[in-house]
């Protein structure tokens, strides 16, 4: 009766110690983004500069200003650099074009925004939704720095599917969380690419 129950309480033992090692080793690395995964070459994350991606892997990203007129968004020829006026009451709009040129099977890779700044006089937070490929809508708290606030590193779409040989447009907006007077400029820093 005793070797049963050391047995037992052994087998306890080890499920218990098990279960406690599996639970922090997930909890330890959950802080992974699912949007970096590894490849054959490792985690990769692309620099871009001013929406124009520094690599050689065949996928760049250009990205636009709108204005809107009756209702409907009209985008400039020229990509964005630096900040761009908006209106009060009213949003900024975006194109990011995202263009594969010479990969020979699809590619799957997600749009970063980092360094997205605005004139303090537009409120403590800003807004920033996505018009396409899906539909999402995100308020996020700006750091002061001087007459400006700034958001850090976020993820604007994940998962984009980039068919071979072809391109898909990312359409979103920014718009000011308050009410504020006049004209005021939102530069919508830098966009990266991270390949999944």
């Amino acid at each position: 009766m005793k070797k049963e129950y050391k047995s037992l309480k052994l087998l306890t033992f080890v499920l218990v110690f098990a279960l406690v090692l599996a639970l922090t080793v997930v909890s330890a690395f959950s802080w992974y983004d699912r949007t970096m995964r590894a490849d054959e070459d490792g985690y990769r994350l692309v620099y871009s500069q001013n929406g124009r991606v520094n690599n050689t892997s065949g996928v760049t990203v250009v990205t636009y200003a709108g204005t809107v007129t009756d209702g409907v968004v009209e985008y400039s020829d020229t990509p964005v650099s630096g900040a761009v006026d908006v209106k009060a009451g009213q949003a900024v709009y975006f194109k990011s074009v995202v263009t594969d040129t010479a990969n020979s099977s699809d590619t799957v890779v997600s749009l970063y925004l980092n360094g997205l700044t605005y004139n303090s006089a537009m409120g403590e937070n800003i807004h920033i939704g996505l018009v396409s490929p899906e539909k999402t809508f995100k308020e996020y708290k700006g750091v002061v720095s001087g007459n400006n606030r700034t958001v850090s590193t976020f993820c604007l779409e994940d998962n984009i599917v980039v068919e071979k040989q072809s391109t898909i447009e990312v359409e979103w907006f920014i718009k000011p969380s308050t009410d504020y007077t006049g004209t005021s400029a939102i530069t919508p820093g830098t966009i990266y690419i991270a390949y999944n």
